[in-house]
């Protein structure tokens, strides 16, 4: 049996059998597992076998979850670190993830990046951030966790480099949204849009953003170019649209400004703009 089936299924075999047990909802269970995994499933097994073997493993336990509630892709979440590989080179970052959930994507760009690198992950869900926190232990990543409303104003440092796989929908807390340049005028702004901007006051002057977006998420939304040009505004980057939609909005120029690019990688389900 291959090392990463070998994991995986002792993973989900012990979280089941704790969730039996013990009356306990899977990711919980799992976490437990995660926790008192010893050196007799890990010895002499790559770091990237266990990331994987995790991953399948959380996704095991979320095959019902709300779409917007689902991990990252892994094949996805593989092509971001590599991007984002290409963006920061050799160098040493510190990054945000914001809504880092279960940590897949992070956990996913951190293991194509310097050694060097660290990070940093808002979660409001405290199920979600202790199993992100328990599997970044075992990988022995270096990364601090903040366990609040991503929206609200975060107690951190500029970081180089911000990221986040944008859960697409309306953000509730329309006190809180007042701050922002990209709130909607009447009703409750999308949270997706917020989360962009919110990343990206956070970033050094000359940093990068990467966020994992729907496709036609600009394209469907009521407000068209308003939105793009608003986000252009707020996060102060240059937008270099590689989609021909976009592209024939602007009549087939590239928005230009002093500063970094943003531009959109896409695949049938997954758009990524960095």
């Amino acid at each position: 049996m291959e090392p990463l089936e070998k994991l995986y299924k002792e993973l989900t075999r012990q979280t089941k059998q704790i969730e039996r047990d013990l009356d306990m909802p899977y990711l919980e269970a799992l976490t437990t597992v995660i926790d008192r995994l010893n050196d007799r499933h890990t010895e002499n097994v790559d770091k990237e076998v266990i990331r994987k073997a995790v991953s399948l493993a959380i996704l095991e336990g979320m095959k019902q979850a709300q779409p917007n509630h689902l991990p990252t892709p892994d094949s996805v979440a593989l092509f971001a670190g590599y991007l984002i590989g290409k963006l920061v080179g050799k160098e040493d970052i510190r990054l945000l993830e914001l809504g880092s959930g279960t940590g897949g994507m992070l956990h996913a760009v951190l293991s194509q990046l310097s050694t060097g690198t660290s990070a940093e992950a808002v979660e409001v869900d405290e199920t979600l951030i202790r199993l992100s926190a328990a599997v970044t232990e075992l990988l022995d990543y270096p990364v601090t966790y903040t366990h609040q409303d991503a929206l609200r104003p975060l107690l951190l440092d500029p970081v180089d480099l911000a990221m986040a796989d944008l859960p697409v929908g309306y953000y509730p807390d329309e006190e809180a949204a007042a701050s922002y340049i990209l709130k909607r005028d009447e009703g409750m702004s999308y949270s997706h849009f917020l989360l962009i901007e919110q990343a990206m006051q956070y970033v050094k002057p000359g940093g990068f953003g990467v966020f994992v977006i729907p496709n036609g998420l600009f394209q469907h939304d009521t407000e068209g170019n308003e939105t793009v040009l608003r986000i252009k505004s707020a996060c102060h980057r240059n937008f270099a649209a590689t989609t021909d939609d976009v592209q024939a909005r602007t009549g087939g120029k590239k928005l230009l400004d002093r500063s970094q690019s943003f531009s959109w990688y896409e695949d049938a389900e997954t758009s990524i703009a960095c």
